[in-house]
């Protein structure tokens, strides 16, 4: 495991045990930013120098010898972390295409900014586990099965349009990957961790099957069906 790399070694290694025939979409965080002092200056928190530079690094380590696509979500610090993780990739002679923004991963489960500021105001980083047991109103965000579902929806049509054999990571954000995490593979951050910079599951289609894995944890997942379909975790 490379030692330059502070963020994103676990993703890398994941990256590089997928069978090398099999094609992959990789919902990762962004790299690190700087710190965001409100959800209304949650658009403008750009990557720290290290961010950028974990970025760069992450790419150099991808597996080599297949092309990688990215996508990122409409706020700038992912748009940076996929532009720096493809320099990184075309430095050691890989192909890397940026083909631009994804809206459904930025904050599309979002309803009403204004209260959700009011509530993160008053629960702090509670907000997110009250949301994942439906203690927030439906007026300020969807209920969290819906906006899994959405994500989940997202990520499977990035992969059904993806060439086969390729390897594509869409750069979001911290309540996306947490909240796939929890509602597909039964990971709680309150015990698993915050979602890392540069981390977060990957779809695996392989053998015309569909998995969804994150670390030790996997789960076969309809690539046609209806998302809300789930198989058992193994």
């Amino acid at each position: 495991m490379p030692d330059n790399l502070v963020w994103g070694r676990a993703l890398v290694a994941a990256m590089h045990a997928l069978p090398p025939e099999c094609t992959a979409v990789a919902l990762v965080r962004h790299a690190e930013r700087e710190p965001i002092p409100s959800f209304q200056e949650n658009d403008v928190a750009a990557l720290t120098p290290r961010g950028e530079a974990d970025a760069y690094q992450l790419g150099r380590h991808l597996p080599a010898g297949r092309p990688i696509r990215l996508f990122h979500s409409p706020i700038g610090r992912c748009q940076m972390t996929a532009v720096r993780i493809a320099e990184g990739f075309r430095s050691v002679g890989g192909s890397a295409e940026v083909l631009g923004c994804a809206p459904l991963f930025g904050g599309p489960y979002v309803v009403d900014a204004e209260e959700i500021c009011h509530l993160l105001a008053g629960m702090g980083d509670h907000f997110v586990r009250a949301w994942f047991d439906g203690e927030i109103p439906s007026t300020a965000i969807l209920p969290p099965q819906d906006a899994a579902r959405q994500q989940w929806h997202a990520m499977r049509g990035v992969a059904r349009e993806a060439p086969a054999g390729s390897l594509t990571l869409v750069c979001t954000h911290d309540w996306n990957i947490m909240l796939v995490r929890e509602t597909y593979l039964g990971v709680r951050h309150e015990e698993q961790g915050w979602a890392e910079f540069l981390d977060g599951p990957v779809l695996v289609l392989h053998n015309g099957e569909c998995r969804l894995t994150w670390r030790d944890r996997t789960t076969a997942m309809p690539l046609f069906a209806p998302a809300s379909d789930r198989a058992h975790t193994a």
